[in-house]
């Protein structure tokens, strides 16, 4: 057939540019043939493009035995590409595995070649497939992209996904509110990693020396009724990676019995300088108690006895209290008693008449803190060598001999305020000889 006028068709892809000289009567079946073009080498995948002719020269005439070119443009043939993580925590520790998936949006199910790049120091073994497969340590850690190519087309370069992987497992945090039960009470223990999720639970109750399950199940809380000190595990993936154990926490079931704690200023412990603190529990019954004391003389001191009685220093201002906690059971305990105080003071031992050397058959007088009076609830002992002599202030001693030398020392007690004074020791000398002699 004779062309009356000649065509010269170009089809410009993201690839390739295609052009060809065809007839006039063909132009029609010429486009549509380059559509068919398209949806052989793309495939039926739902990938935006976008098609224009265009006409050169761009004379809105033509005449016979003109030359003139029609070019048929396909923008927009590109795929989306994308790496994908799993698991998609945002927290990467070491030991746990991860894959990392190339992604082409639309590349249809054609057989794709891959490549993989990467800033991490540990390089994949295998940079072609789809998938890579990692069992993350920090030499892992970097960014990762990736492009797909078939035939002779390939896709852009991916969005970077960084990876960062921590060496040190997490500590995770737990929580109890509130840390003291009454008996029959419950409590709810949270578990938790900050920053992090994914994670799976384990509880431990310490007992008899060593950490046991104190619950089934993977609970992020779980409710406990028993006393004790308690801690928690996360684990996640496969194989499982672990956290460190978190901080303890230590709950007390507080029994309704009452505490009450005394102070016994007996005059044979009060002159070598103690005195007894004793607890009693109001309505114990059968328990079998140990007893815990805290006192705050000077500092705070904690202390445990097996005997309801605690002997402390007679020379110490400080309250104390205590409470009873069921030996078969060291979580579960009365409350704490209100406390119990102890004044501590200075005395003053005078002598009358008050010299440095004594003689025998002198007389001399000893008073201890005769400001409060002969006649107030202040009890006084007089006490020589460590050994009472008197129960009273004023004491006087006739006629002096050398057995009365000796270190003296005077103690007041007032009971109903639990009060103590002590005075300084004085040295007393008495010498066998007149001064007048």
């Amino acid at each position: 057939m004779i062309c009356s006028l000649c065509l010269s068709v170009c089809c410009h892809s993201s690839t390739a540019t295609v052009c060809v000289d065809v007839k006039m009567e063909l132009t029609l079946l010429c486009v549509l043939s380059l559509f068919l073009l398209n949806t052989n080498v793309y495939g039926n995948d739902a990938v935006s493009y976008r098609v224009s002719v265009t006409k050169q020269p761009s004379w809105t005439q033509t005449f016979s035995g003109e030359s003139i070119t029609l070019t048929c443009e396909i923008d927009g043939v590109s795929y989306r590409v994308s790496v994908t993580k799993q698991p998609s925590w945002t927290q990467t520790f070491s030991g746990e595995r991860i894959t990392l998936t190339c992604e082409i949006h639309g590349g249809g199910d054609a057989q794709w070649e891959y490549e993989w790049r990467t800033s991490s120091s540990n390089q994949p073994d295998d940079k072609t497939g789809k998938v890579l497969m990692i069992r993350a340590d920090e030499s892992h850690s970097g960014d990762y992209y990736c492009m797909g190519r078939r035939n002779h087309e390939s896709t852009q370069w991916s969005d970077v996904i960084t990876l960062t992987v921590t060496s040190e497992p997490p500590k995770p945090r737990l929580t109890a509110g509130p840390s003291t039960i009454s008996v029959g009470g419950s409590v709810t223990l949270s578990c938790s990693v900050d920053g992090s999720d994914g994670w799976k639970y384990e509880w431990f109750r310490w007992t008899s020396n060593r950490w046991t399950p104190a619950a089934d199940g993977d609970n992020r809380e779980i409710r406990v009724t028993r006393g004790g000190k308690y801690t928690c595990v996360g684990r996640r993936g496969e194989p499982a990676v672990y956290t460190y154990n978190s901080d303890d926490v230590t709950i007390e079931i507080t029994y309704s019995n009452s505490a009450s704690v005394s102070l016994q200023l007996d005059w044979t412990q009060v002159i070598r300088g103690q005195i007894t603190v004793r607890c009693e529990i109001q309505g114990g019954g059968d328990t079998q108690w140990v007893y815990d004391w805290e006192t705050t003389s000077g500092q705070t001191i904690t202390h445990r006895t097996d005997t309801n009685y605690w002997t402390v220093s007679a020379f110490s201002s400080g309250g104390y209290r205590c409470r009873g906690t069921n030996r078969q059971d060291p979580y579960s305990s009365t409350r704490w008693s209100e406390a119990a105080a102890l004044t501590v003071s200075a005395a003053v031992l005078t002598l009358d008449p008050s010299r440095s050397r004594y003689f025998t058959g002198e007389s001399v007088t000893f008073t201890c803190d005769m400001k409060d009076g002969k006649h107030t609830e202040w009890e006084t002992r007089l006490i020589k060598d460590g050994v009472e002599i008197a129960s009273y202030s004023g004491y006087r001693i006739k006629a002096l001999s050398t057995g009365d030398s000796g270190r003296y020392q005077c103690f007041r007690v007032h009971r109903k305020t639990n009060h103590i004074k002590t005075s300084g020791t004085i040295d007393l000398t008495v010498s066998g000889e007149s001064s007048l002699t």
